[in-house]
């Protein structure tokens, strides 16, 4: 299938399943649940509310019932269906509420602009511009430099950091602070 399932046709399928007989359905195949009498569906117990299902092309010599796994699935259906639309609905509300909390105090993209700069390097923001507020301005890995090594104690130079996205790592594009082993700190 290539498009998610929209709201509509979910709609569709939860308007058949509310409209057809109420579960739950069972399968019984002569042979394997009862002996004497022909495959079907039993819609509702204790009644006389049953489906028999036959195929409509049989193989030369072939049976005309329905294989005992389609009238299983079949039958199954009527319980899985309802199932399966409330866990989608389910989803659809507990992904909605993330992408509420995740966007919740962001600049909207329509009013941040063409392209907006990094606070920190003066560089495009074009990628996850959505956490462009979040990271103070900045792109997260300027981000992640101005408070992990710009803002900490001056005495350290935090030269080797292990984020490999650290602009630390290839250039720091303030003065250089370096420190001789036999000099004292202040």
């Amino acid at each position: 299938m290539d498009e998610w399932i929209t709201d509509e046709l979910l709609a569709a399928v939860d308007a058949r399943c509310n409209a057809a007989s109420r579960g739950p359905w069972r399968a019984l195949v002569e042979g394997r649940d009862f002996w004497g009498g022909d495959t079907f569906i039993q819609i509702a117990n204790g009644t006389e509310q049953d489906m028999y299902v036959e195929r409509t092309t049989d193989p030369p010599g072939g049976p005309r019932h329905a294989a005992p796994e389609d009238l299983d699935f079949i039958a199954g259906a009527r319980q899985d269906i309802p199932l399966l639309l409330a866990e989608v609905r389910r989803l659809r509300t507990e992904l909605s509420a993330r992408r509420t909390d995740q966007t919740a105090g962001a600049t909207p993209e329509h009013e941040l602009g063409a392209d907006p700069a990094c606070a920190r390097c003066g560089r495009s923001v074009v990628r996850n511009r959505s956490n462009y507020t979040a990271f103070e301005h900045m792109h997260w890995a300027c981000f992640h430099y101005e408070f992990e090594h710009a803002i900490g104690d001056v005495t350290d130079p935090d030269v080797a950091c292990a984020d490999p996205a650290c602009p630390a790592r290839a250039f720091d594009p303030r003065p250089v602070q370096t420190w001789a082993a036999d000099r004292e700190l202040p």
